[in-house]
């Protein structure tokens, strides 16, 4: 038997371990904020490296090695981001909050990298674009902090219910409008001349004096409203789920800003060009045929898996009330691979249209 004196030390000792593990752990959470802010800043060289070992020339075995690492490597970050917002998910405090939010910031680095290239290129900063983007990152970081120094809500319940029944009273319809936009750009894997054809007749339907507008006002609305239910509800004790859900909305809300500007302002108003696959794909080589198309790579490849992602959710809690929680399940895990297929799918249109 142990005496009392005995387990009174061994509570003591338990006690210290649990102190130190604690300890290290809160250490640990602290350095995570400053050692992502360094990652986020050196993004933009990895799709500049997958570039460069795409085409050096090198063994057939060898360049696939290579082209894997690169790839790895321009996804490797927003994976990074997902394992914070995961670490995250369910608590409330300051440190959590804080983590959340960098890793946020990282799974949306390829479409923020992505979107100062294309403005850097309109206002001709190619030198200034490197500390133009530390000043974005910098920037986007302090929000990050202001953010997670407020565990809770900052708008009140009736108005945060006003911009969500907002929010989804015209989604129905943007779905439906990605759905035939990815389905002609799936069309190129054919041939540009199959492009060509369907994207004539999708245009005819919505690129008038009033389908466009009316498409703009839209996705404005989308994502004002969704920016403003991100900032809002990602603080608080969110599943993994629901936090997936809020990031890949705001990772669409920046792709559909960056995607515009190049469409709008750089195709028509720099280039005076109308919307081309091989201009989407930054050239007929594609989007590895240079550092600057490099970073389209990732960024129209999570672009796809972020919309079916922001659906899926919403999916498995419709399925649940009529069908059951497996059937739930089943629904919302076929959407996520079915989002991973058309990803693959629309980067192999998007690597070499000049060979069809």
């Amino acid at each position: 038997m142990i005496s009392k004196s005995g387990t009174d030390l061994h509570d003591k000792v338990l006690g210290a371990r649990g102190a130190a593990v604690s300890t290290k752990a809160t250490t640990v959470l602290d350095a995570w904020p400053l050692l992502v802010a360094v990652v986020g800043i050196m993004y933009p060289r990895l799709p500049a490296f997958l570039y460069t070992v795409a085409s050096a020339p090198l063994s057939r075995l060898t360049h696939v090695l290579a082209l894997g690492m690169g790839i790895l490597a321009v996804f490797a970050v927003p994976f990074v981001g997902l394992v914070l917002i995961r670490a995250s998910a369910g608590a409330n405090h300051v440190r959590a909050l804080r983590v959340r939010g960098v890793g946020m910031l990282l799974v949306v680095a390829p479409v923020l990298t992505a979107l100062g290239t294309s403005v850097s290129a309109y206002l001709s900063l190619r030198s200034r674009a490197v500390p133009i983007w530390v000043a974005v990152w910098t920037l986007a970081g302090a929000v990050v902090f202001w953010r997670s120094a407020i565990p809770g809500p900052l708008m009140s319940s009736a108005v945060s219910g006003r911009i969500r029944r907002t929010h989804r009273a015209f989604i129905v319809l943007l779905i439906a409008f990605v759905i035939l936009h990815l389905a002609v750009n799936l069309t190129a894997l054919r041939d540009l001349a199959s492009y060509n054809q369907a994207a004539g007749w999708f245009r005819f339907i919505w690129r008038t004096p009033i389908g466009e507008p009316i498409l703009i006002a839209l996705l404005a609305i989308q994502m004002a409203t969704g920016l403003a239910l991100a900032v809002d509800v990602s603080a608080g004790r969110s599943t993994f789920e629901h936090l997936c859900q809020i990031t890949a909305g705001l990772f669409i809300a920046v792709f559909l800003t960056s995607h515009t500007f190049a469409v709008a302002v750089l195709g028509r108003v720099l280039l005076d060009r109308g919307p081309a696959f091989t201009f989407a794909s930054a050239g007929a080589a594609g989007v590895l045929g240079s550092a600057q198309g490099a970073t389209l790579f990732p960024y129209y490849g999570l672009a796809v898996v972020a919309v079916l992602v922001h659906v899926a959710r919403p999916l498995r809690l419709s399925v649940l009330r009529h069908g059951g929680a497996a059937r739930a399940r089943t629904a919302a895990a076929m959407l996520i691979v079915a989002a991973f297929v058309l990803s693959a799918l629309l980067l192999t249109a998007l690597v070499n249209p000049g060979a069809r």
